[in-house]
């Protein structure tokens, strides 16, 4: 078993939904009650808190575990809301230009693409997909604040069921980040461990993307609370409009 797939069993455990997300994903979809793609949906708790506020949501992942915990959640539920097993660099091949009012890729979905030209050309997909006015939201971890302060390791993720630890291997000459991950279940007292490789998106790069895709109101923050951003912050979260 993948650690992904395992980690998806206590997901919502270990990233709750939380109350500035709703809030700042919300507020910044304009559209009301719109057509939405999730990219990197996880369990699909967004999607649901949203289908719930009537708009039309498709959330997509890469692990089929998560689509279907996501899945199981809407069954014999009304709402406008499916979940796919879909690659983010096939976003063209599945879907029609200028289809929805809003694009979401959060939960630091996009670094796991191995490098620039690969992350340029999803969010060049992501814009294909947007109508005239459509909104992108993007948040990933602020990898500025991890190589300026090496940074090794995240908060850890703790309460009655999960311990949750992260951290990280800047490689410069390589840039990537190793990324080690160790999960333990208390029920159980079981440990899952697991390292990836992440490509750190730095401010600049990703400023010049969204720039070069001629996206406008580019707006930036430094969590889903609306702060704005700086080197210090704990996030990069960006909203921007077609």
């Amino acid at each position: 078993m993948g650690f992904y797939e395992t980690l998806s069993t206590y997901y919502d455990k270990v990233f709750p939904l939380s109350d500035p997300c709703k809030t700042f994903i919300e507020k910044n979809l304009l559209q009301e009650k719109g057509k939405i793609l999730d990219v990197g949906c996880s369990t699909g708790e967004l999607d649901i808190f949203l289908g719930e506020k009537g708009y039309e949501v498709l959330g997509i992942d890469l692990d089929q575990k998560m689509i279907q915990i996501a899945s199981e959640k809407i069954a014999g539920r009304e709402l406008p809301v499916e979940f796919k097993v879909m690659n983010m660099e096939h976003l063209e091949a599945n879907f029609s230009e200028s289809q929805f009012d809003g694009v979401i890729c959060i939960g630091n979905t996009l670094v796991h693409l191995s490098g620039i030209p690969q992350i340029k050309g999803v969010l060049k997909q992501m814009v294909s997909l947007l109508k005239p006015g459509g909104v992108l939201i993007l948040q990933i971890i602020n990898y500025d604040r991890i190589i300026t302060q090496n940074v090794t390791e995240l908060p850890p993720i703790e309460n009655e069921d999960v311990s949750f630890i992260r951290e990280y291997d800047y490689h410069e000459a390589e840039n990537k980040v190793a990324f080690k991950t160790t999960l333990k279940v208390n029920k159980t007292n079981e440990t899952f461990e697991n390292e990836i490789s992440l490509f750190p998106l730095r401010y600049e790069i990703l400023k010049t993307m969204l720039t070069d895709l001629g996206l406008k109101n580019i707006n930036w923050y430094g969590s889903f609370k609306g702060e704005p951003y700086d080197w210090n912050s704990y996030a990069t979260v960006v909203t921007a409009q077609k």
